[in-house]
This record gives structure tokens, C-alpha cells and sequence, in this order.
């Protein structure tokens, strides 16, 4: 029986130069399947609080509702006011909206996110979005690493669907 085609693919982008490879994979299965592409964004939270707290949700910036604060569960901290530093979230949105340039064939939404546990950020925006497959970058000289210890290695064992993982330079 064959399996049956993804029907949403999302692709985790740090901005690394290698994030053609990544987008252009993530883009032609998406294609291929007829199926909706996520460009996600996790910025690491502890460069906007400085050395802050780690998992302090910001205010209007989980998963793209740009107008509402965040609920926290019953685990989070308190909410940190959205004002603490823009720039860097205002920068991922411009380099998803390049992104998305870059494959114009293929609608897109893009979803920045910031958080101090990147894994966690995107298996869980994997799983509220009801992704069927994330693509992500990994690069070759940090193959048992990535599956031990890095991001990657995280991502891999929080995730809810199929990952496919690019080798990268």
C-alpha cells in the first residue's frame, strides 16, 4: 500500500547561507504533493532578553497571532512585553518574506517564533500546525551530533511527524 502524500511540509530556516538547499528541497516535495509549505523561524529568545529567562513566551509572537498575548501554560514564566527588542523578530520576518520569494510557484506562510529551546519551538509549531513532514538543514562533518546532541538530534526525538534532513556543506 502506498504511503499517503504529505499534505502540509514545513521547513525550519536558520539564516545560514545553505538555506537555498533547504527551501529548494522542502519546495519541490510540496509540489510534488499538492500540499501547503510552512517557512518557520525560531529566533533565539535569549538574544532578545539578553541572557533572560529561557521560555519566556513574548507578547504577540507565538505562532503568527500578531495582535494577542500569548496564553502561558501552567510552566511558563510570565510573558515579557513584545517591546523588550523588535529588530530581530521584524529581520526574521524579512528574511521569510525573501524566502518566500524565492519560490514564488508555491504558496507560503511564513512563522517566526522565539523561544530559548529552538527544538522544542519547532516540533511544537509542528504540532499545532498538524505538519505531516519538517525539512531541516544538517550539515555533513556533524552527522552524530546532529542525531545526539545538537538542535537537530532535539528535533528529531520531539518530533511529531516524518523529517527529512538535507545534508549540507
Amino acid at each position: 500500500m502506498p504511503a499517503a502524500p504529505y499534505q502540509h511540509v514545513m521547513v525550519a530556516l536558520d539564516e545560514s547561507e545553505e538555506w537555498h538547499a533547504v527551501v529548494d528541497r522542502a519546495s519541490d516535495l510540496a509540489r510534488r504533493f499538492g500540499a501547503r509549505l510552512t517557512l518557520l523561524h525560531v529566533v533565539d529568545q535569549r538574544a532578545l532578553a539578553g541572557g533572560g529567562e529561557a521560555d519566556v513566551p513574548l507578547f504577540g509572537m507565538d505562532e503568527g497571532r500578531s495582535n494577542r498575548a500569548a496564553a502561558p501554560s501552567t510552566s511558563d514564566p510570565a510573558p515579557v512585553p513584545f517591546s523588550l527588542d523588535d529588530r530581530l523578530m521584524a529581520q526574521a520576518q524579512r528574511f521569510l518574506a525573501a524566502v518566500a520569494g524565492h519560490v514564488p510557484d508555491v504558496p507560503t506562510e511564513g512563522v517566526v517564533v522565539a523561544s530559548s529551546t529552538i527544538a522544542h519551538a519547532i516540533a511544537e509549531s509542528a504540532r499545532r500546525r498538524g505538519v505531516d513532514l519538517l525539512v531541516c538543514g544538517a550539515h555533513r562533518g556533524h552527522w552524530f551530533g546532529a542525531l545526539v546532541g545538537s538542535p537537530v538530534g532535539r528535533v528529531v526525538r520531539e518530533m511529531p511527524c516524518d523529517l527529512l534532513l538535507v545534508r549540507l556543506p
